[in-house]
């Protein structure tokens, strides 16, 4: 079973950009609780930025062609894809 994360936000001139979940340089992703601008949790695997996405946090994700400083996107807007 594959999981693949991904968001599309209108970029500069309204093209879309097609955002992937951020890997930070420890290993893992970021996670926030909305309303919460502080603190984060660290997440290791794509299986659990599911739940956490599912329970309403916020996704740190930067563009696919990893150029961009990560943002944080809300998990209304971040699509996620079971092979």
């Amino acid at each position: 079973m594959a999981i693949a994360i991904n968001a599309y936000v209108e970029g500069t001139g309204g093209a879309l950009r097609s955002m992937a979940p951020h890997r930070f340089r420890d290993g893992y992703f970021r996670m926030q609780q909305p309303g919460d601008d502080i603190s984060c949790l660290h997440v290791e695997d794509l299986r659990s930025v599911c739940r956490y996405l599912h329970k309403g946090y916020r996704l740190a994700m930067s563009a696919s062609d990893g150029h961009s400083m990560p943002s944080w996107l809300p998990s209304e807007s971040v699509r996620i894809a079971v092979r």
